[in-house]
């Protein structure tokens, strides 16, 4: 115990990041765990993908909305009606 409180930080997280990763290779040892794992970050993927292209289109369809000076003046707005 003595050795490992003698490790630097970024030791001390580099064995804890190899320990998590073996741990996670031998959870998705099976096949099927590790085709729900691969869906569920393509479905995360997917989904930060669209949530961009949507707010960049947005921003370029409407851009006098979303400028910084608008939006700041909003929250002025808003901060007064409370």
């Amino acid at each position: 115990m003595n050795m490992i409180q003698n490790l630097s930080k970024v030791q001390r997280n580099s064995i804890s990041i190899a320990l998590i990763g073996l741990g996670l290779s031998s959870f998705i040892e099976s096949s099927f765990t590790l085709f729900l794992f691969f869906f569920i970050c393509a479905g995360i993927i997917s989904w930060t993908t669209a949530k961009f292209l949507i707010v960049a289109y947005i921003k370029f369809k409407f851009p006098e909305q979303y400028l910084d000076e608008n939006i700041k003046k909003m929250l002025k707005k808003e901060r007064i009606q409370k």
